[in-house]
């Protein structure tokens, strides 16, 4: 045969073949026993939990790149799909954030006004929604007025550009609404010992959006009065929290710090006002300058005693800050609750020391409700250099302060 009538056949065939696969692939694939469709093997798909998560995620990472339009949308569609309490309450601080990133300042208003009428009506799930709610208020507005600082602004500037003082104003008023809700809910005692702290952070932060010197005065009284009304429920928040044991499987390890500066307490612990206080402050505590506790650690432990004066002749030595005097400080767990609503501040706690060095007792602990039981579990293993007076070893009063922060 020739060669050319073998190439032309030749090539035919290999149309032919081609033309066929094409035909088999387009084709449906051979029915099974029951006569449906053999599907093409596709991995395993993902359970709700996982699915709902990946959502999530997707939701913060779109506020993280700051397209909050999205994440907005997607988080309001999960909230809608899903009773689940857990979701509810990260959920709803991501949206918070977002309203405020977004400058949609009517949105978080409704949103908060929402959950605090539930919250008011002791609506069991609303006691656990709206706190963070309002935290994440708090949080948005101080990280708000930190961006105005890093540019080189000043929120009290009325030469602002007109979009900038409007976003301010809102901001305020965003703030006081807080701050109304937190004196209504702390006449009530069920409330209070959550009201309350959260009165005194949003007064904090109201301070920072004075609009002039009088404003400012007037935020400082406010911020003054929320600390003493803190200060005088003491023993009530104590009690509301004394009966809750701890319990360590349902919490996680999160950096606390201890605060060394009794200038940083006052800022953010309530001042102890007692008209027969066991801890007197002296006048220049060991513990007021940086450089004084560095100095005060370095002390050998046959002289540990700092400027302290005695309480009596045979009563214990009143120390102030024992930071310095420490040789064994463990931090504190961070309750899983209390980091849930993103709870943080200073907590006091003013203890006794005997002849060895060790906690002889906590006489008095004051900060936010939801933190104390922390600190006192932790101070409790805490070690000092012993305390001597006229070289015998004696008891001593002081305190510690612990910053809780995330």
């Amino acid at each position: 045969m020739p060669l050319n009538v073998n190439r032309v056949l030749l090539s035919a065939a290999v149309t032919i073949l081609f033309s066929n696969a094409i035909i088999f692939a387009q084709s449906p694939q051979p029915a099974g026993p029951s006569g449906e469709t053999k599907p093409t093997q596709q991995p395993a798909s993902e359970t709700p939990e996982e699915a709902m998560r990946d959502r999530i995620a997707n939701a913060r990472a779109q506020l993280a790149v700051r397209n909050h339009t999205s994440a907005i949308f997607e988080l309001e569609s999960i909230r809608k799909e899903t009773g689940d309490l857990a979701i509810h309450s990260v959920v709803n601080v991501m949206l918070m954030h977002g309203y405020l990133e977004q400058g949609n300042y009517r949105k978080a208003k409704e949103f908060l006004e929402t959950h605090f009428t539930d919250y008011k009506n002791k609506n069991e799930v609303a006691s656990t929604l709206y706190p963070p709610i309002a935290g994440q208020v708090i949080k948005g507005a101080r990280s708000q007025a930190e961006r105005y600082r890093a540019l080189g602004l000043q929120i009290n500037d009325r030469n602002l550009p007109a979009d900038a003082l409007k976003d301010i104003e809102q901001m305020r008023v965003l703030l006081e609404l807080v701050i109304e809700q937190a004196k209504e809910t702390s006449k009530d005692e069920t409330c209070a010992p959550m009201a309350l702290p959260l009165l005194e952070e949003a007064t904090s932060a109201r301070s920072l959006y004075s609009r002039d010197e009088y404003d400012a005065r007037r935020w400082r009284d406010e911020l003054a009065d929320a600390r003493e009304q803190l200060a005088a429920q003491r023993s009530t928040v104590m009690t509301a929290v004394a009966g809750s044991p701890s319990q360590p499987q349902s919490v996680e390890l999160v950096p606390v710090q201890t605060v060394a500066s009794d200038s940083t307490a006052a800022k953010a612990a309530p001042a102890v006002q007692q008209p027969t206080a066991a801890v007197t402050v002296p006048e220049k505590p060991a513990a007021t300058e940086p450089t004084k506790v560095a100095e005060a650690s370095k002390q050998s432990a046959s002289q540990p005693v700092a400027e302290a004066t005695a309480a009596s002749a045979n009563g214990p030595i009143e120390v102030g800050s024992l930071v310095p005097f420490a040789t064994n400080k463990p931090q504190p767990i961070y309750p899983a609750a209390a980091k849930q609503i993103r709870a943080t501040g200073v907590v006091r706690v003013e203890i006794v020391i005997d002849e060895e060095g060790q906690v002889a007792a906590v006489q008095n602990t004051v900060g936010h409700s939801m933190l104390q039981a922390a600190a006192r579990d932790a101070i409790m293993k805490w070690r000092f250099r012993p305390f001597k007076r006229d070289g015998q070893p004696v008891r001593a009063t002081g305190f510690v302060n612990f910053n809780f922060s995330l």
